[in-house]
Order: structure tokens, then sequence, then C-alpha cells
């Protein structure tokens, strides 16, 4: 066999690898919620570290879609959504997103979570006019990712300058550590975090970032043990979180843990376990006692045998506010799309009013959670909106 025809053979080879491979990605989750006639796209992480957010997400999206009749509101279209694996990687989520931008009818892809994914994918968006959206992403380089780009989950900061000051000011904690997952979210929210807690009147005495699905943070902990920070805050997923509370029991580490919403997870307390306890994690502040939380609630359990949380709620809010801008649209284009997500104002769902910004941001309130016995408790804490 000459050269010429092994270079070939190797090339072709490749090319049947690669295109399995995207088939496969293709195939591997997609539930088209209806028969199709509108799509659009929905991509997680369902496997790996992260994927009690996208579970949750997509469960709480099913939710609102199924309300809806698998229909657009006062409108006679089918509505289907495929749902794809990111598993939180931007690698794949750049395939992903491709794959989905090449199937939908309807120029609009929702990101469940990952804000490492979404800004991987947030060029692609803009330049092919899709309509990016999502219900949990934070990072605040987000915002300025340009006209189709949205979520209806606040940043990085807003959480950020609620909890920083409270750390210091109410619980009177100095001296911060920060240990952090290595994504864009952790890294946002870690920086975001590390400025509001020096402005407030504190000190940083380490940053420094754990592997993600990692499983020894041990060398971390002891050197933020060493320090003797006051207070040690961990943006991290949920599984990591686990493994970090109880890696730091285990070295009888006796500083206050302080983490984010992320945390606000029944996997991380099944995680942590009793080292969990006495942690403050921040969360919105969703009324969980208000008529439509609870009748959400209701039909979350009735439908998927289990309480929902908050990444449940937020993908139901998401996914509602997408059925009542596809209501408004003139037409199913990206500028009619977009322009319709704009004039969102004032939407009442279970995560608290929605009022889409000028650069498709929102603003929601937070609170603050202490874990006792296994639970989340909110601390009283008066107003604590921004």
């Amino acid at each position: 066999m000459n050269t010429n025809m092994k270079v070939f053979l190797i090339a072709f080879a490749l090319l049947v690898v690669l295109c399995a491979g995207l088939f496969f990605v293709l195939r591997r989750q997609s539930l088209p919620s209806a028969k199709a006639g509108l799509t659009i796209g929905w991509m997680g992480p369902l496997t790996g570290d992260a994927a009690p957010y996208g579970q949750a997400i997509r469960n709480g999206t099913t939710l609102a879609l199924d309300e809806s009749g698998n229909k657009i509101p006062n409108k006679s279209e089918p509505l289907a959504v495929y749902f794809e694996d990111d598993q939180a990687q931007p690698r794949l989520g750049r395939t992903v997103f491709k794959a989905l931008a090449a199937r939908i009818t309807v120029p609009l892809i929702i990101q469940a979570a990952g804000s490492s994914v979404m800004l991987a994918n947030i060029p692609e968006a803009q330049a092919r006019k899709i309509v990016y959206i999502s219900p949990s992403c934070s990072s605040d380089k987000i915002k300025d990712g340009g006209d189709y780009i949205f979520r209806t989950w606040p940043s990085d900061s807003y959480q950020a300058d609620f909890l920083a000051p409270l750390v210091y000011s109410r619980f009177g904690y100095k001296k911060a550590a920060i240990l952090y997952i290595n994504n864009e979210y952790g890294e946002g929210l870690a920086s975001q975090f590390k400025h509001a807690f020096i402005k407030a009147g504190g000190t940083v005495v380490l940053s420094e970032p754990i592997q993600q699905s990692g499983t020894d943070f041990r060398a971390q902990l002891l050197r933020a043990r060493d320090l003797q920070p006051d207070v040690i805050f961990t943006p991290v997923h949920a599984l990591e979180g686990g493994r970090l509370l109880r890696q730091a029991r285990e070295l009888s580490m006796s500083q206050q843990f302080v983490a984010d919403a992320v945390l606000y997870s029944p996997d991380f307390l099944k995680a942590a376990g009793s080292a969990a306890e006495g942690m403050l994690i921040s969360n919105l502040a969703w009324h969980q006692d208000s008529a439509s939380a609870r009748l959400f609630s209701d039909s979350y359990k009735t439908k998927f045998g289990t309480a929902p949380d908050i990444y449940a709620a937020a993908g139901y809010d998401c996914t509602r506010v997408i059925l009542e801008s596809l209501r408004r649209a003139r037409s199913y284009d990206a500028e009619s799309l977009k322009s319709a997500l704009y004039s969102i104002k004032n939407f009442e769902g279970v995560t608290g009013s929605i009022t889409i910004d000028s650069k498709g941001e929102v603003r929601l309130p937070y609170e603050l959670t202490k874990v006792k016995g296994e639970q989340f408790a909110p601390i009283a804490l008066g107003t604590s909106s921004h």
C-alpha cells in the first residue's frame, strides 16, 4: 500500500469517527417534548458532577411545557424541545450548540447551567443570531455578551454584594479564604466576593482553585487552615462541596464555611452529611409559601415524586418567560423573539418578579440560610433586595 493510500484511509477513518461522535451527541439525550412543529434547543449537564443542576432545570422546563400543553399560549402551534447533555464542559458544549442550531426551527437555545459553556458559545450565538438564554448561569461576563443573550438569574456581582457585607458586618468575620471551582462560575464569583469583602473592610488571605470533579482537596484546605482565616467562602458544585466539607471536618477545621446558591441543593446536603452543619448559604429569596410556589411545588411533586429545589423553580420560570415571549412575538425570527424578551416586565414567577433589562439581565432578591439538621433554615435579615 503506497503512502497516499495510507493517508487517505487514515483521514477517512477519522472522518467516520467524528461523524459517529456527532451522531452520538445528537441522539443520546434528545427528548423532544412533542411531535415536531416549532422546535427550540435545550442544553445542560445531565451527566457528570454538575448533573444535579441540569436535571433539576430540565424537570422544571418539562413541567412548564406540560402545563402549556406543549404549545405556545393562545396559539395553535405545537412546540418541541430537544434536550442535550453538555456535561458542563465547554468543548462538548460548543459541539452540542452547533448540533442544536442545525436542528431547531425557532432560533432559541436554553443553556440550563454552566457559565463556562455559555461563554464559550456566546460568540456563535451572536454571529448566527440565535437567542441564547439561561435560567441559572451567573458569570458577570455574560451581561456583555450581546443583544441575543439573556438570563433569568442574577449575575454574580449581585449575590456577592449581598453576601460579602453580611459575612463581614453581621457575623464579624474579618479575614477570609476562598476555595473556588476552576471554571468561569467559580472564578467569577470568587473574584466578585473578594472585591466586595475587601470593600466592606475585610482581608482575603487566600484565593485558590480546586479541580472540577476532583476528589481530594486536603492540600488546599491545609493551606487555608495555616493562614487562620475566620471564614472560608466556597463557590463550588454540590458534589465537590460535599467532599470539601467532609475533608475539612476530618482535618478538624473549625472555620465558618460560607457558600452561594449553588450549594443550596439536596445533593450537597446528601454529599456533605453532618459536615455541612452550621454552614451559611445564600439563595434566591423565592417565597415557597406563596400560592404560585405552592401550586408549582405540588405539581412538581406529583410529576417527579420529590420536592423541587431552586434550580427546578428557575428552569420552570425561564421556560414560562420563553413561552410568554413566543406568545408576544409577531413571528418566530430572532429579531421578534429578542424584542419580545426585552418587553418582559414584572412577570410573576415562583422565584420572584422577573423584569428583563436592556442588557438581557434580571435582578432578584437574595436570602441567607443556615444548615441545621441537614436542612436549610432561613436567617431573618430584613430587606435583602438590591
